[in-house]
């Protein structure tokens, strides 16, 4: 296994999450073919063994794991390419379609609403009364309610750095940190999913519940503030523990089920639905924090925040200069 990671790790900048879901396909490679990789041939590795998976994600991340093995073994992977982008192509699809899948009907819930009851059970958290998974598992689903919900992975292995004891610019851009800038927290993410395309990312959180409510899991409960997020014995916390965390603590608080992809879902389709009124800076940075870059058009690029007065003259200097060619 440990030669075709490496391989693997040659071939582009992949983060340690990025090979951590390697691993896991790995994995449940393993498991449909029952053999262990050392075993692998190309006879038994062929495109239908991911009939039996139930979603087109999970298919589409393990013949991302076959297609690369074939490189690896230099053997002609043509088949494997044409059923990924058979899938590839459903996925989007699918996705222009934008319609909501039956478990999405069931507990959607809209993110005006789901902001503010997340910001009203604050108060009852806030007490610093709460057993210690169930803070954290409300913790985690404020980072998805109270700001632009970034993937686990970002949060996975985080460190907290004061910055008193030192400049949180000399800490090495291979770990994720959360620090502390006066009443704030603010979060520096270095090791992500599209780090290599969208590079670090900052981001100083506005909403004062979730501050306090970080606040509170440092004084409180975390309180030997290494990792931002652990279990109660104080070992980091796993992808399982928040994806699980977080249906438990909205079953218990909103009596629905939200998962992270429905949390991302919820959030995307009001901001899509409110942004209008934003700059393309302010779309930008918020898609960052998201994991997306955002690419206006040309027509968006030639609106203007500020609406001039038309007897200005002002309003008669702004005519667009750029060259169309």
């Amino acid at each position: 296994m440990n030669s075709f990671i490496n391989y693997y790790s040659s071939t582009g900048n992949k983060s340690k999450h990025t090979l951590t879901a390697l691993k896991t396909s790995i994995k449940r490679i393993e498991r449909i073919v029952d053999k262990p990789i050392d075993k692998w041939t190309k006879a038994i590795l062929k495109p239908d063994i991911v009939n039996g998976l139930n979603s087109i994600s999970s298919k589409i991340q393990t013949l991302t794991t076959l297609n690369r093995y074939y490189e690896f073994k230099k053997w002609d992977n043509n088949t494997i390419k044409e059923e990924l982008n058979k899938y590839v192509k459903a996925r989007t699809e699918n996705g222009k379609k934008q319609e909501m899948t039956e478990k999405e009907k069931t507990n959607w819930i809209n993110y005006d609403e789901l902001k503010q009851r997340i910001e009203e059970a604050s108060d009852s958290y806030l007490t610093g009364d709460k057993a210690f998974t169930k803070y954290r598992n409300f913790l985690m689903l404020a980072l998805y309610v109270l700001m632009p919900p970034a993937r686990i992975s970002n949060y996975l292995n985080m460190l907290f750095k004061p910055t008193k004891k030192r400049n949180i610019k000399a800490y090495p851009k291979t770990n994720n940190y959360i620090t502390k800038i006066d009443n704030k927290y603010k979060f520096i993410f270095n090791d992500f999913k599209t780090s290599k395309y969208l590079g670090q990312i900052e981001y100083l959180i506005d909403n004062d519940k979730l501050n306090a409510l970080i606040n509170l899991w440092f004084n409180e409960y975390n309180t030997k503030a290494k990792n931002f997020l652990t279990n109660y014995n104080g070992d980091e916390i796993k992808q399982t523990n928040f994806s699980n965390g977080l249906k438990n603590i909205s079953r218990e608080v909103l009596g629905k089920e939200l998962n992270l992809n429905m949390l991302r879902h919820i959030y995307l389709t009001w901001f899509m639905a409110n942004s209008s009124n934003k700059s393309i800076e302010e779309k930008e940075k918020i898609l960052k924090v998201v994991g997306q870059t955002y690419k206006p058009s040309r027509a968006e690029l030639y609106a203007r925040a500020d609406k001039l007065d038309d007897n200005s003259e002002a309003a008669a200097a702004a005519e667009p200069v750029e060259n169309e060619e």
